[in-house]
């Protein structure tokens, strides 16, 4: 890839209300990268690894993105070959961790995208633009003070869905404020995250107790060793799990009496786009409904993943790309595809957000 400027400039600040699994974070970090080409278009791309939950970190994430040689990635020219250049991508940078991976072809997409005029979401998926992404709203873990409150306000402005974080070994008296939230959303969604903390001993009855609130999913509710034996009495979703290579060889065959309903795809976490169009082809053979979701990412990786979202996601079942917490650690600037409650497919070339400010 020609390149004339590349800068790969670190960013963050104090956060409240971000959850990485089962603990909260008050500072979010990141990379941010931009790839000047000779032509003047500029691509973005954004590693942020989310600490106790990525696999990787972010000194990993910046040391490969700094010592990528980019002359020899893939030019981004034909825009009806844009999951080719994935691939041909992919195998230029086959030990690159997840984020630097997602980073890379976000910058890359950006690029194809604003030469041929085109969105990113219609060079992975032309066909798919005709109808909104709904959106989940997350709001908060269930042991979190003024979260009914919350829940409340986001069904008001129209929420599809509304997320909330649980906690085992056992819910416990979690479930009281779960029955508040539920009468507090009325018919929106509710969606629930245990994060795989639930004990597999007593999981079955804590999500006995759940079925009288009729949540949407429950995603990942005990470890991933422990799901094959589940006998869920609730819908589930698999979510970071799907970071284990050989997971689905392993759950495909339990899927059925797991419940399971969908996958959650966080592209910084599973290596990026390319992966998560493979993992959504492998859905759609089971039945399974696909979500895109974040890590309290920035600006650009909230962008490129809703143009994940528009190519593979459902239209029934809403995905986690509402504004967030996270983005506080970030410049302001504007993703015009995220709407109120739903993603605002757009002809925008490329991401279709504003240049990134010029460093100080």
């Amino acid at each position: 890839m020609r390149t004339s400027r590349l800068e790969i400039r670190l960013q963050g600040g104090p956060v409240r209300g971000v959850h990485a699994a089962t603990k909260v974070d008050t500072f979010r970090r990141g990379l941010s990268l931009r790839i000047r080409t000779p032509d003047g278009l500029e691509g973005r791309g954004e590693a942020s690894p989310l600490p106790g939950y990525s696999k990787d970190g972010l000194e990993e994430a910046e040391g490969v993105l700094s010592s990528i040689d980019w002359s020899r990635l893939p030019e981004p020219e034909d825009p009806d070959s844009a999951v080719a250049g994935l691939d041909a991508l992919s195998n230029a940078l086959p030990d690159a961790p997840a984020s630097a991976r997602f980073a890379a072809e976000t910058a890359w997409l950006d690029l194809l995208g604003q030469r041929a005029l085109r969105p990113v979401w219609s060079l992975l998926a032309p066909q798919r633009g005709d109808q909104e992404v709904p959106l989940c709203s997350f709001v908060g873990a269930a042991g979190d003070a003024g979260v009914v409150q919350a829940a409340a306000a986001a069904a008001r402005r129209g929420a599809h869905t509304v997320k909330i974080k649980v906690t085992g070994p056992r819910l416990g008296a979690q479930h009281a404020v779960l029955r508040r939230i539920r009468e507090a959303i009325g018919p929106c969604q509710l969606r629930l995250d245990a994060n795989r903390s639930l004990s597999p001993d007593s999981a079955a009855a804590d999500l006995e107790q759940l079925c009288a609130l009729a949540p949407e999913l429950v995603e990942e509710p005990v470890p991933t060793a422990a799901l094959p034996c589940l006998m869920s009495p609730v819908p589930i979703a698999l979510d970071e799990s799907l970071q284990d290579p050989g997971v689905w060889a392993s759950l495909a065959p339990h899927l059925e009496h797991l419940r399971c309903a969908a996958m959650v795809l966080k592209p910084m976490a599973l290596g990026g786009i390319r992966i998560c169009l493979e993992l959504a082809a492998r859905a759609a053979e089971r039945g399974l409904d696909v979500t895109v979701s974040h890590l309290f990412d920035g600006p650009v990786a909230l962008a490129a993943s809703a143009h994940l979202a528009v190519a593979i996601a459902s239209r029934s079942r809403a995905s986690g790309l509402d504004r967030h917490a996270g983005l506080a650690a970030w410049p302001d600037i504007e993703v015009p595809i995220i709407g109120g409650a739903t993603l605002k497919v757009s002809a925008a070339p490329g991401l279709g957000i504003p240049r990134l400010p010029e460093p100080a």
